[in-house]
């Protein structure tokens, strides 16, 4: 954001270097010519611009600082520190730095540095506690070090400590709460060499013991955060979780609603073709309503069937193959009116059966199945297959629920078993499809696990094991 527009490799880079979002460089001019320079760093992206008043008040005050910063008394480091900051209110800055031209008119250095930032987003800044072992050592014993440039006696480290952060003095203070360091607090002191005193030292302990207080209340209240909504969540699926309950208690009710009528109308439609003649032009209408009634019936049937819930212990003998039919056939129009070719291959050998509560493999196909269909909605060339291996000598049955559609981002493919976990839009899934398909599988001693990659497909694999006869 400098003032002509015309941002150079070398502005972008001290952008970067500083986590800044913007930079913002004036010229400090005198009576011949520049004598410095202004950067103003934000941290955000400004809301608006300086106005041509605010830019060059902050040219005159980033003078003044300069000027003050001369004075090396505790009176001019303070009025330098204070008109800096007053360049910060004036440009809406997070932190500015003031420097002096040098006499090759080549470079700048740096006289005062004030404000505050923080890094949004990583990577942030950090130091290698491999190449200071004695921060490290301090670290981990919860100890101030307080490092002196005239201090003969400094390890190595240390000194390239202070030359790194262009100081003549650095102290540390450990970041402890509740008996834990958490980190450790530096000031630097780029004036004085004798470094900081006992009253300062003390001042800052305090400062860096209430900060810590604060950061693990921070971190204390976004994890009561996260957890409320983190229970919200729960709850909500919780709610539509008894919802679809309901809906299934629902549906049974409906069917035998249902059912009793479509008996008569089948029956009654039964008794009047016994009384017709082969040459009725009566027998073929009710030929087409016995017909329909019992289509009607059958779907209804397996309604039913999807409907009941009994106890998960009550397992018995169950075809496997049949239960794939009867939730083919329900899903079929659904299916196919999406133009989806469904494809079911099944042996023509009889399959040897699997001990499994009823109705509950009848779930798996209808999840797996449905996940396809919505899977390759608006797909040309949609395809979605069911098949079934088993050969005499094998102890399973291997059923593949497979599609040619998009298949599963990589990033999610771990998580699709998980309960509540979906990647539908709200309102149209719960999450609860396949983790109900692992728990079945699992809960009669088969397995399931899926095969996917970008634009190639989907393939589940559910291995059932057979009931052997004793």
């Amino acid at each position: 954001m400098s003032r002509n527009r015309r941002p150079i490799t070398g502005e972008l880079k001290a952008i970067d270097t500083r986590g800044a979002y913007a930079m913002l460089f004036l010229p400090v001019m005198a009576t011949g010519g520049a004598i410095g320079g202004l950067f103003a760093y934000y941290i955000r992206k400004p809301d608006k611009e300086p106005s041509e008043d605010a830019l060059a008040r902050a040219q005159r005050l980033a003078m003044h600082c300069l000027a003050h910063s001369v004075d090396r008394t505790p009176q001019g480091t303070e009025s330098a520190f204070r008109t800096a900051q007053e360049v910060n209110t004036v440009l809406a800055s997070d932190w500015a730095e003031f420097g002096y031209l040098a006499p090759d008119r080549k470079s700048l250095s740096l006289r005062v540095t004030a404000g505050g930032g923080y890094w949004l987003s990583a990577p942030y800044p950090s130091l290698d506690l491999a190449n200071f072992p004695g921060l490290h050592s301090a670290l981990e014993a919860g100890e101030v070090v307080h490092f002196r440039s005239d201090d003969e006696s400094m390890p190595p480290d240390a000194r390239e400590l202070l030359a790194m952060m262009r100081s003549r003095a650095v102290l540390g203070l450990p970041m402890v709460n509740r008996g834990q360091t958490h980190g450790m607090a530096l000031f630097a002191d780029t004036e004085r060499v004798a470094g900081f005193s006992a009253h300062e030292v003390h001042l800052a302990s305090a400062i860096v013991g209430q900060a810590s207080t604060a950061l693990e209340n921070a971190r204390l209240v976004h994890d009561l955060e996260a957890s409320l909504r983190e229970l919200r969540e729960t709850q909500g699926r919780l709610i539509q979780a008894a919802r679809l309950s309901a809906m299934g208690e629902l549906a049974a009710a409906v069917a035998h609603q249902i059912n009793n009528p479509l008996t008569t109308i089948v029956l009654d439609a039964e008794l009047m073709l016994l009384n017709e003649p082969p040459d009725s032009p009566r027998r073929e209408p009710l030929t087409a309503i016995v017909r329909s009634g019992k289509r009607a019936a059958g779907v209804v049937r397996r309604l039913l069937v999807t409907a009941r819930r009994p106890d998960a212990g009550a397992l018995e003998p169950i075809d496997v193959a049949a239960t794939i039919n009867e939730v083919f056939a329900l899903v079929r129009g659904h299916i196919e009116r999406d133009q989806v070719r469904l494809i079911k291959e099944i042996p023509d050998i009889e399959l040897p059966r699997v001990d499994a509560p009823v109705g509950e493999l009848d779930d798996v196909w209808l999840n797996l199945l449905l996940n396809g269909h919505d899977a390759l909605k608006g797909r040309a060339d949609a395809e979605l297959g069911i098949k079934v291996q088993y050969t005499p000598d094998d102890e399973t049955i291997k059923v593949i629920v497979w599609d040619n559609g998009p298949g599963i981002p990589e990033d999610v493919i771990s998580d699709i078993f998980k309960p509540f976990f979906t990647t539908k839009p709200v309102g149209e899934g719960t999450g609860l499809g396949l983790h109900i398909c692992r728990q079945v599988v699992e809960r009669i001693g088969g397995s399931i696990s899926v095969e996917s990659a970008p634009d190639k497909g989907t393939r589940f694999l559910v291995q059932l094991p057979v009931r052997r006869e004793e």
